[in-house]
């Protein structure tokens, strides 16, 4: 297999958040996430190697920045991606600014300096991963190291409806020209099937920051000495996630309620590969499958339609989706002449402009509406046999902030290209959002009849109180009337009474009051079960 021409790999690590959370909380979340510094950064992730140039170590981490999008995307998906920035926070929540990692904190991870992009870091595969590579004849390029890995963008996206996104997007190589990378798509794959499985376990890939010197490409060494040089081998993480969490600590965004969800474990994935390798049709589908499913040469499929879609917009082009990820796979060696320009530059316009862009829409609405219809914390559950008012709050907060979805961030067409709304359709279909918006739609109607029926219940209790209250008054006045006595006049004018007419008044009025209360009660639960008992007997 010849060398893929281009690739990259974008990982999604969704968040939630309280989109009802106070405005300032936001701009307090903005600031001190703006304000962090790389020196803060390196005392957090103690596993990055800490030989940086001073010159980096007051920069900041993130920096604001707008997602450019393809000039054929609307303006409503602009808007769900960077937010709504001319319009105060405090008129309401349109989103957050997005934040992109600064340049010089890629730099740092990527173990670079002011003049030079630095080796990136290193991912260790499985030896029964090794060796079927090495079956193949393909043999790890950083010798015991294993395989280059680069940072070459990290951005945080705050999106209006609750759900923020980290989008860390990787390349098998070093950043440094004429660095070092990977050869083969059977590598790709088997680093795609473990640079997603962030937890924590053995399943996770051994990530490391460690100096690097393979026969293949000798670097000079820092100041660092040697020892620190093992040190920093020997300490490796186990996935990104201790990465991610040192870049985006919860602490920050505590008073919105930051909260990372489980997708991280087995990391959601658009990956794009470009290779100029000829591939008939099915051989194609074939690696298009294992690379959205994140298989690797273990599985190979007897129906590569199965439990995927395909969307091929041209010959060249084959785009894959599946739950657990995407892929866009573009041969150019389909082009029997000259490639088109707009193939050939795929990567740097198309990709990050346009199917990268729509990629996070679509995932955020499937989180959106996943966490809707399925997670429930035990903070958050209802009694809803006997439910109190904030139980009814709660459940009228899930009915409006699905109504605000549905009327306000929900498209059917997010861009005037028809190939960005198929590729968006498509990738719909994959993440079957129809059927859990018709879940959770169904779920709203069922709350709204509920809510309906717990209100119109109280109301019968209210009229049937304000019923027993004026039978009372009505007994009062009639049996006064009866038996004839002057109320005014006894307690005014000093009217004379028996004590004993009084007595007796009073005693009759009481067993009236409790016969009228006695006869307006509803029947006890005993007297229900009699009665449903005997109608079912003598039905």
């Amino acid at each position: 297999m010849s060398m893929p021409l281009s690739h990259s790999i974008r990982l999604y690590f969704p968040y939630t958040f309280d989109s009802n959370a106070s405005p300032s909380e936001y701009t307090k979340f903005s600031n001190q996430l703006i304000e962090r510094q790389i020196k803060d950064l390196l005392s957090t992730a103690a596993f990055l190697n800490n030989d940086v140039h001073d010159n980096f170590l007051e920069s900041p981490v993130w920096q604001k920045d707008i997602c450019k999008l393809d000039k054929r995307i609307h303006a409503f998906g602009d808007k769900l991606v960077n937010g709504i920035q001319d319009i105060p926070l405090s008129d309401g929540f349109f989103g957050m600014h997005p934040v992109k990692l600064s340049n010089d904190a890629i730099r740092v991870i990527n173990q670079g300096s002011p003049s030079d992009l630095g080796q990136g870091f290193s991912i260790s595969l499985k030896p029964s991963a090794i060796k079927r590579l090495a079956d193949k004849k393909i043999t790890p390029p950083l010798a015991e190291q294993g395989w280059p890995v680069m940072f070459n963008s990290v951005w945080f996206y705050g999106l209006n409806t609750g759900i923020g996104m980290m989008v860390v997007d990787l390349s098998f190589k070093q950043p440094r020209k004429n660095g070092l990378s990977i050869q083969s798509i059977e590598e790709l794959q088997e680093i795609n099937y473990v640079i997603c499985r962030n937890s924590g376990d053995h399943q996770s890939a051994k990530l490391s920051w460690g100096k690097v010197n393979s026969n293949a490409n000798q670097t000079e060494k820092k100041s660092t000495n040697d020892a620190s040089i093992e040190k920093n081998i020997e300490t490796g993480i186990k996935g990104l996630s201790d990465l991610v969490d040192a870049l985006l600590p919860i602490s920050i965004g505590k008073g919105l309620q930051l909260t990372p969800t489980n997708d991280r474990k087995n990391t959601y994935a658009y990956t794009y590969l470009a290779t100029e390798q000829p591939l008939n049709h099915e051989q194609r589908k074939q690696y298009a499958f294992r690379v959205a499913r994140k298989y690797n040469e273990l599985y190979l499929p007897d129906d590569t339609d199965q439990q995927i879609d395909y969307f091929e917009p041209f010959k060249p082009i084959t785009h894959a989706f599946s739950l657990e990820g995407a892929v866009t796979y573009v041969d150019f060696a389909c082009c029997i002449e000259q490639i088109p320009e707009s193939i050939l530059n795929f990567d740097r316009t198309a990709i990050p402009q346009a199917y990268a862009p729509l990629i996070l829409i679509t995932y955020a609405e499937y989180i959106f509406l996943r966490e809707m219809a399925t997670n429930t914390p035990d903070e958050d559950r209802v009694d809803m046999r006997n439910p109190t008012n904030e139980n009814l709050t709660k459940l009228r907060d899930f009915r409006t902030r699905l109504y605000d979805f549905r009327l306000n961030f929900r498209y059917t067409q997010i861009s005037g290209n028809t190939n960005h709304n198929l590729f968006c359709n498509t990738n719909k279909k994959a993440l079957e959002i129809a059927e859990l918006l018709i879940e959770t739609s169904s779920d709203a109607q069922e709350i709204e009849q509920y809510i309906a029926d717990h209100v119109s219940q109280k109301q019968e209790q209210r009229l049937k109180t304000f019923g027993i209250l004026g039978s009372l008054f009505a007994v009062i006045i009639g049996w006064v009337d009866l038996w004839g006595l002057n109320l005014h006049g006894i307690l005014f004018e000093n009217n004379k009474v028996e004590p004993s007419s009084i007595w007796v008044f009073l005693i009759v009025l009481i067993f009236l009051s409790a016969t009228v209360i006695y006869i307006s009660r509803e029947p006890s639960n005993k007297s229900k079960s009699k009665i449903k008992k005997d109608s079912n007997k003598h039905g």
